[in-house]
C-alpha cells in the first residue's frame, strides 16, 4: 500500500509539496481485526479537520481509480482492506486474494445550518473532486446533533459520514453545478435524511464511522493507496478549509465570513482580518509571486462571487517584477538576458467567457518604462488587462481566477500578477430628481421658490443648464425644522458615483489617465424621442463639498475628471493627483431634469481603454400624499418669505366659508389666504411656464376664470352677514342657501379642482410624465394619466394646437368628473333667499356676477339656488364675453351639458376666448392671457363685485 504524506499545498493536487505546511498527524498504520465473520486487516488513520482524503484501488500499480473519498473531520478512520494474512508483497507479490469490494459510495458531509432554516452542506466532489457546496430546503437538524456532530449511515447505495459545524455565518452560498454523481448521491440523502436524523434522536451517542467488511473477491489482485488533498476550499475564498480550521481567524463554509464584501483569501492575501466587517482591503484580489526556486511555478486559484444586484465589477490584471528594470532590460547581462520570470492568468466567468495571457516579463520593460503604474502597494505595475464585468440582478456572477508565476534562470527578484475585481458603482434604476425646496431658496425678482437641483433663478427648464452654483447648503431653516440655515442636505440624492470610484487605485494610476462621465446622445427607443434625464454630483467631506460638473448639459461635452469637473475650481479634478478631495469623502449623484439617460464611464490610458455603460430613468416617483405635501410646503415657503406669515393650504377648511370675521385677526378659520394662494398657485405655473411654449395652459385660465368666483365668495359673504344682521333686527329676508353656496359650492368645489389638478401640474413641472405615470400605474383613479401624455407629447413635438386640446381635457375633467357633485348638492338641490336691487345694502349692482333677476320662487323670497344662478351669471369670466344665458338660452349652470358649453365647447365659450380660438370677439392672444392671469385677485374680482369695498385687500 503506497501512503502519500500529509504535506500538500492547498494550490496543487493531491501529493504535491505544500507552501504553508500541514502537520502530519495521521500516523497511518495496518492493524488486525478479528470477528466471528474472519480475519481482516484495517487500514486505521486519525484524519485532519478539512483536508481531503481518497483511497485509489489498481491492479497493476499503474492505473489508479477511485475507491472512495471523504473529508477529514478529526476522527479515526477505519478501512477494512484485507483478508489475513497480508499479502507478502504489497507491491504485487503474494497469493492471498483480497476481500470483495464494496461497491457503495462514500460521501462525507459537512453541514451547517443557514439563518433561514435551509440545510448547506459541502463535500468533496464524486464527480470531480473538487470542493463543492449545497443548499437543501425542506430538512430539519434535530438538537442531538449539537451533542452528537459526527453520525455515520449507510445506504444502499451510500456510506455517508455527516459531521454538524458551529459558527456559520448563516448566508445561503451560490449552490454548486453539480454533476451527476452528486447529483444522484444529495437525492440519496435527502431521501434518507428523515431516517437519518431520527436514529440521531434515537440513539445520540451512536457514530459508527467504518463501512461494513468487504467480503472477498478470488477474481482478480487489488492493490490501494491512500492520497490525500489538502487544497479543498469549500467556500471558494482561496483559503483552504484546513488552514481555516486551523487559524481559526475564518469560516470555512463562509467566503465572507464578516460580509464586508471582499473574500476571506483576498483578506488573507493583504493583511486585513476576515472577522472584522471594519477591517477590509481596497479591492478584492487575487496576488501570487513567483517566489520559488528557479523553474517552480506558484499558482493559485480562487473562485470569485459577484452577488446578485451587487455592483459591476472592473477586472484588473496588474504584473509587476522586482527584475525590473536592470534584469528586464539586458544592461547588467551580456546580450539576451536570462533572468526572465513567467506571469500567466486565467480568468473564466460564469457565462464561459475567458480572459487569459502569459508573458515574459522582459518582454514588458519598455511597457514599465512608459506606462509605470502603482497597484496594491506594489510598483513599477503594468496594467495588462482592464475589462467591466456586469453584475446579474437575480442571480450570482462567479469568476473562477487562476494565477501563476515562474522565476526563471535562478530564485531571486520575483515577479508578481495580480488579479483584481474593483466595484463599478452604478446608478440606481430609477434616481430621483431633486426638485422639492428643502434648501429654501426663493427667486427674489418673482417670489417664486428655486427646486434644490436649480439653486439660482433662470435655469433652463429644458435642460438644466445655467446652474453655476452646484449648492446642497439650506439657505434658511426648514419651516418643519428638518434643517437648519447652512446644513448640507443630501435626503433627496443618491449615495454613489457612476464608474469606479475615485478613491480607488490611487493617484499614479489616474494620473496621465482620461477619465470621462458622460450622458450619451440617444433617442428612448420606448417613446421615440431625445433621453432628456440630466444627472450631475457631489463630493461631500464634513462641512465642505464641491459640485461636480461631469458634462456640459447643452452639448453633452464631457470634462476629463483628472484635470477637471470640479465647479469653479479650474484645473483641478476628481481623479489623481489634482484633486484635493480626501479619502473619506461621499459621493452624492443628483438627479436634475427627468427622463431617460444613459451614462458611460470611460477610462482611457495608453493601451487601455475600458467603458462602462448604464441606462436609467431620471424620475421622482411619489404618491399623490407625498406631492401634495410638497405643493403645500411649497405655498407655505413662498408666504413666509414674502410676508412673514405662512399659509397653510391643509388648515382651509369649507366648513368656515371664505370670511369669518368674529375670529381674532388674522382669524385662524377665516380662508381668505388660502383661497387667494390657490389662485396665486395657477398664476405661478402659467407665468413660469410660458415659454416658449405656453404649456400650462388650463392653469392660466383657472386664475382667470376664477375672479368672478372670488368676488362672488367675498359678496355672498357679505350677503350673508347682513342676512344674519337682519335676522337678529327681526327681518326675515335671511335662509341657510347662501352658507351652501358659499361653503358648499364655492370654498368645497375649489378645494376640489385643487384637489385634482394642484398636485399633477407640481409633479409634471417638477418630474415630467414619469412621475405621473408612476401614481397611475399605483393609483389609477387618481388622474386621467391619457390626457397629461398627451399634453407631454405636445409639448415634446412644440404643438401648440396638442397642448391647447390637453388643456381643454383637462377643463373637461374639471367640470364633468370634479365638481358636478358639489352643484349637485349645492346647486340643484338649495334655495337661497333671492337679493334685489332695492335692498339699502346693495351698492353697485351693476359690477356684481349676479343681476339681480328674480326667477320663480319655490316658497316665498326664495329661489332654487342653481336656476337663481343661471339667470344671474350676467358676466362671462372672460372679461368682454358673453353671459350664461347668451351663450345656452334657458340653460341651467348647474347640469354639466349647459355649463360645458358655456366654459369650452361652443363658439364664444370661456375656453375658447382664452386659447384665441374663438371666432368673434373677444380672443385672446398670449399678451392678453398674460395680462389677465397675472392681475392680483382683488384687481381681477373687483369688475365682478357689488361691493368692491368687501373684497380683501393685498
Amino acid at each position: 500500500m503506497v501512503v502519500c504524506g500529509l504535506l500538500f499545498s492547498y494550490q496543487r493536487g493531491f501529493c504535491d509539496p505544500l507552501d504553508t505546511p500541514v502537520q502530519d498527524g495521521s500516523g497511518a498504520v495496518w492493524a488486525n481485526h478479528d470477528s466471528d465473520d474472519g480475519a481482516y486487516k484495517q487500514l486505521s488513520f486519525q484524519s485532519i479537520l478539512g483536508v481531503g482524503y481518497r483511497i485509489e484501488k489498481s491492479n497493476n500499480l499503474v492505473n489508479w481509480t477511485n475507491f472512495a473519498q471523504f473529508y477529514g473531520v478529526g476522527n479515526t478512520v477505519t478501512w477494512n482492506l484485507f483478508a489475513n494474512p497480508v499479502p507478502e508483497d504489497q507491491n504485487g507479490g503474494g497469493n492471498q486474494a483480497p476481500v470483495e469490494e464494496d461497491t457503495r459510495k462514500s460521501a462525507t458531509l459537512v453541514m451547517n445550518k443557514a439563518d433561514t432554516g435551509e440545510l448547506v452542506l459541502g463535500w468533496t466532489s464524486l464527480d470531480t473532486a473538487e470542493a463543492v457546496q449545497y443548499a437543501l430546503t425542506g430538512l430539519s437538524i434535530a438538537d442531538e446533533w449539537n451533542t452528537n456532530p459526527i453520525v455515520g449511515h449507510s445506504t444502499d447505495n451510500y456510506h455517508f459520514t455527516m459531521l454538524l459545524m458551529t459558527g456559520y455565518n448563516g448566508v445561503i452560498p451560490q449552490n454548486s453545478q453539480l454533476g451527476a454523481l452528486d447529483t444522484a448521491m444529495i437525492a440519496d440523502f435527502s431521501t434518507s435524511f428523515p431516517a437519518i436524523n431520527q436514529s440521531v434522536i434515537d440513539n445520540a451517542a451512536a457514530s459508527q464511522l467504518a463501512p461494513p467488511p468487504l467480503p472477498p473477491d478470488p477474481s482478480s489482485k487489488v492493490f490501494f493507496r491512500l492520497a490525500v488533498n489538502a487544497k479543498l476550499d469549500s467556500d471558494f475564498d482561496g483559503i483552504p478549509d484546513v488552514l481555516e480550521y486551523q487559524n481559526g481567524n475564518s469560516s470555512s463554509f463562509s467566503h465572507d465570513s464578516d460580509g464586508d464584501g471582499a473574500s476571506d483569501g483576498s483578506e488573507a492575501d493583504q493583511g486585513t482580518n476576515p472577522n472584522d466587517a471594519n477591517d477590509k482591503p481596497e479591492i478584492e484580489a487575487l496576488i501570487v509571486t513567483g517566489n520559488a526556486e528557479a523553474g517552480v511555478e506558484i499558482s493559485q486559484k480562487r473562485k470569485i462571487i459577484i452577488p446578485a444586484g451587487s455592483p459591476n465589477r472592473l477586472i484588473v490584471v496588474a504584473l509587476q517584477s522586482d527584475e525590473y528594470p536592470s534584469y528586464t532590460s539586458g544592461d547588467l547581462c551580456e546580450g539576451e538576458c536570462p533572468f526572465n520570470d513567467q506571469l500567466r492568468w486565467l480568468i473564466t466567468l460564469s457565462n464561459g467567457e475567458t480572459i487569459s495571457g502569459q508573458v515574459d516579463v522582459n518582454d514588458l520593460h519598455e511597457k514599465w518604462e512608459t506606462e509605470s503604474d502603482t497597484f496594491l502597494g506594489r510598483s513599477p505595475v503594468y496594467f495588462q488587462e482592464v475589462k467591466v464585468v456586469e453584475s446579474k440582478p437575480d442571480q450570482d456572477v462567479v469568476v473562477e481566477v487562476e494565477v501563476g508565476a515562474t522565476n526563471i534562470e535562478d530564485g531571486a527578484l520575483p515577479s508578481t500578477v495580480m488579479v483584481g475585481l474593483l466595484p463599478v458603482e452604478v446608478a440606481p434604476e430609477v434616481l430621483a430628481v431633486n426638485s422639492d425646496f428643502d434648501e429654501g431658496r426663493i427667486d427674489p425678482a418673482t417670489g417664486y421658490a428655486i427646486p434644490d437641483c436649480d439653486d439660482v433663478p433662470n435655469v433652463d427648464r429644458k435642460t438644466g443648464a445655467g446652474n453655476g452654483e452646484l449648492l446642497i447648503s439650506a439657505d434658511r431653516d426648514h419651516l418643519d425644522g428638518n434643517y437648519s440655515d447652512g446644513d448640507r442636505i443630501t435626503e433627496d440624492l443618491h449615495k454613489g458615483w457612476f464608474g469606479v470610484n475615485p478613491t480607488q487605485l490611487g493617484d499614479d494610476f489616474w494620473d496621465g489617465a482620461t477619465v470621462t462621465i458622460r450622458k450619451l446622445d440617444k433617442v428612448d427607443e420606448d417613446t421615440g424621442q431625445k433621453e432628456s434625464g440630466q444627472v450631475r454630483f457631489y463630493a461631500k467631506w464634513g462641512d465642505t463639498y464641491y459640485g461636480i460638473n461631469a458634462y456640459d448639459f447643452n452639448t453633452l461635452a464631457p470634462n476629463n475628471l483628472v484635470t477637471s469637473g470640479v465647479n469653479a475650481r479650474p484645473g483641478e479634478g476628481v481623479y489623481g493627483s489634482t484633486s484635493t478631495i480626501p479619502d473619506n469623502a461621499e459621493f452624492w449623484m443628483e438627479g436634475v431634469r427627468p427622463g431617460k439617460i444613459t451614462l458611460e464611464w470611460r477610462l482611457q490610458k495608453g493601451s487601455i481603454d475600458v467603458k462602462h455603460e448604464q441606462t436609467f430613468f431620471v424620475a421622482t416617483q411619489k404618491s399623490v400624499a407625498d406631492w401634495k405635501e410638497e405643493v403645500r410646503y411649497q405655498i407655505r415657503l413662498q408666504t413666509k418669505v414674502a410676508s412673514g406669515g405662512e399659509v397653510d393650504i391643509a388648515a382651509y377648511n369649507p366648513a368656515n366659508g371664505f370670511r369669518n370675521l368674529s375670529s381674532a385677526d388674522p382669524p385662524e378659520d377665516d380662508n381668505r389666504r388660502r383661497v387667494q394662494e390657490i389662485y396665486y398657485y395657477y398664476r405661478q405655473l402659467y407665468l413660469q411656464y410660458d415659454e416658449p411654449l405656453e404649456e400650462m395652459m388650463w392653469a392660466g385660465m383657472a386664475k382667470t376664470a376664477a375672479a368672478p368666483i372670488y368676488g362672488a365668495m367675498s359678496d355672498l359673504s357679505t350677503y350673508n352677514q347682513l342676512q344674519q344682521a337682519a335676522a337678529l333686527a327681526n327681518i326675515d329676508i335671511g335662509g341657510p342657501g347662501t352658507n351652501a353656496v358659499i361653503k358648499g359650492l364655492l370654498c368645497n368645489g375649489q378645494l376640489q379642482i385643487f384637489g385634482d389638478k394642484g398636485w399633477p401640474h407640481r409633479a409634471f413641472v417638477a418630474s415630467g410624465i414619469w412621475a405621473l405615470n408612476h401614481v397611475a400605474e399605483n393609483a389609477e383613479d387618481a388622474l386621467d394619466i391619457r390626457i397629461w401624455r398627451n399634453l407631454a407629447q405636445g409639448i415634446f413635438d412644440e404643438d401648440p394646437f396638442q397642448i391647447e386640446f390637453a388643456s381643454r381635457d383637462l377643463l373637461l375633467r374639471e367640470q364633468r368628473d370634479i365638481i358636478q357633485e358639489s352643484y349637485t348638492v349645492f346647486a340643484s338641490n338649495q334655495i337661497i333667499y333671492q337679493p334685489k336691487t332695492g335692498m339699502p345694502w346693495i351698492d353697485n349692482a351693476t359690477n356684481w356676477l349676479f343681476g339681480f333677476e328674480t326667477v320663480d320662487e319655490v316658497v316665498p323670497g326664495f329661489a332654487n339656488v342653481g336656476e337663481w344662478l343661471s339667470a344671474n351669471s350676467k358676466k362671462n369670466p372672460m372679461p368682454g364675453g358673453k353671459s350664461f344665458r347668451d351663450v345656452v338660452p334657458g340653460g341651467r349652470i348647474d347640469h354639466f351639458q349647459d355649463r360645458w358649453a358655456w366654459s369650452g365647447d361652443v363658439n364664444d365659450g370661456m375656453f375658447l376666448i382664452w386659447a384665441g380660438s374663438n371666432p368673434a370677439i373677444p380672443n385672446f392672444d398670449r399678451a392678453r392671457r398674460q395680462l389677465e392671469a397675472g392681475k392680483s385677485m382683488y384687481d381681477a374680482a373687483f369688475q365682478y363685485a357689488f361691493d368692491g369695498g368687501g373684497l380683501p385687500l393685498e
